[in-house]
């Protein structure tokens, strides 16, 4: 893997969307290659610091492919191991930095593609780690057109 990616090329190679909006990260995560997974958000978390310490703008998902990471991240598949629990927490902060403004919340894009299982773990971790004012406060908030994702 390490021989793969360039330092020039490793941001845009990581964020790098196909044609159906899908990073290289999802493939990874829908085969269950645990190993892949982790040194892919590995990087993709270094690459984010970096555009963030020298002030460059990080790449934003497309709007038809939010929630797909984290639906591959935290939905169990029979027969297929299981994520490690952290390192899809990692997938999903990932994933929420990522949606641009105004595209509506992670919330809004698992409930609108029935991702429920996703929608309740992810749910439970972010309660966990922000509290649940917070949580509320993100629930309450309307999409694009004007739906909670409860609704």
């Amino acid at each position: 893997m390490r021989c793969f990616f360039s330092d020039q090329e490793e941001a845009g190679i990581l964020t790098d969307q196909d044609s159906d909006g899908r990073i290289p990260l999802l493939r990874a995560l829908l085969l269950r290659y645990s190993k892949v997974v982790e040194y892919l958000i590995q990087k993709m978390e270094q690459a984010d610091k970096k555009a963030f310490d020298e002030s460059r703008k990080i790449c934003y998902l497309r709007e038809d492919s939010i929630g797909d990471l984290t639906a591959a991240a935290l939905e169990e598949v029979d027969g297929e191991d299981k994520l490690d629990e952290e390192i899809a927490h990692r997938v999903v902060a990932w994933e929420i930095a990522h949606i641009a403004p105004g595209k509506g919340l992670l919330w809004h894009h698992l409930a609108r593609k029935g991702y429920v299982t996703a929608f309740k773990k992810a749910h439970a971790w972010f309660r966990s780690k922000y509290g649940l004012e917070s949580y509320r406060i993100q629930i309450q908030e309307k999409d694009g057109i004007l739906k909670t994702p409860l609704e």
